[in-house]
């Protein structure tokens, strides 16, 4: 109950009596692949964002870990851009060698980086009141925005994605973004006033979940994990549960759809040594 924000309904108030039926039906299967799939964990503290992957299971050997990931070792070598050209240019290597593994056409990046970069220059007068420099605003701002491309697909996404399969051609941008966005998130904001802390202690994340890898995370209970990739929260559970429907909608239904509920260290609220 109250897993999931409404579904936009129709605004005429003459508008088609099975449309609101098509949506109403939609919630209900929402909400009840929310509600089958709802999962708990206990969030570690990890300094950094972007992790490369875990075997699947890390228990029976063998497999990817984070010191043999080409990422760590790119990640190792890599600084954070100087300035938001330089991010930008990075992001465009990553954005063209990512399509060309995926088989589309050059283009569908640049397309791409051109309409994230649009988005976030649109709210570029934000950063300076969070208390970010521009490289570090822009980095934050393409990682959020909701412009698609290369297959239909969020910027967002890519990076996870390029970080799941920990592709040697594609970790060096990836590193670097990575670096960037890491300097806004675990070094002190000189020109923000007192960061926020979530109530409750809690943070949430709405996906979607093949069901075959549930099973995985069942097995996982009460055991320590490293996310194989940037792992992006929101203080408020109707923002992710926002998300989840759209990750929902995007794949048609067919792949159900999680609310994860992060808890946090409660000392973290007055102990920033305590923070993620």
């Amino acid at each position: 109950a109250g897993l999931v924000a409404p579904l936009p309904t129709v605004a005429d108030a003459g508008g088609s009596a099975a449309v609101l039926e098509v949506e109403k039906e939609e919630q209900r299967q929402l909400e009840a692949a929310l509600a089958l799939s709802k999962l708990t964990f206990q969030q570690q503290a990890v300094q950094g964002v972007a992790e490369p992957p875990l075997a699947p299971d890390p228990g029976e050997g063998g497999g990817k870990t984070l010191a043999k990931s080409a990422f760590k070792a790119a990640y190792s070598e890599a600084k954070a851009a100087d300035d938001d050209i330089s991010l930008l240019s990075v992001v465009k290597v990553f954005l063209q060698e990512y399509c060309k593994r995926k088989g589309l056409g050059p283009d569908k990046g640049s397309q791409l980086l051109t309409a994230v970069r649009v988005e976030a220059n649109a709210i570029a007068e934000n950063w300076f009141m969070e208390g970010l420099t521009d490289v570090i605003g822009m980095a934050q701002r393409l990682w959020s925005s909701t412009s698609r491309g290369c297959g239909d697909r969020e910027l967002c996404s890519l990076l996870n994605d390029a970080l799941r399969s920990d592709e040697p051609a594609l970790m060096a941008p990836l590193a670097v973004f990575a670096r960037t966005i890491n300097a806004g998130l675990i070094t002190r904001r000189s020109l923000a006033g007192p960061l926020p802390w979530p109530p409750n202690h809690e943070t949430y994340r709405g996906a979607v979940l093949p069901q075959e890898h549930l099973q995985w995370y069942q097995r996982m209970a009460g055991r320590k994990y490293r996310v194989p990739g940037f792992l992006a929260t929101s203080f408020e559970q109707e923002t992710a549960e926002e998300f989840a429907q759209r990750a929902w909608q995007a794949l048609s239904g067919k792949v159900p759809a999680v609310l994860y509920t992060l808890k946090l260290d409660p000392r973290g609220a007055t102990r920033k040594v305590r923070r993620c």
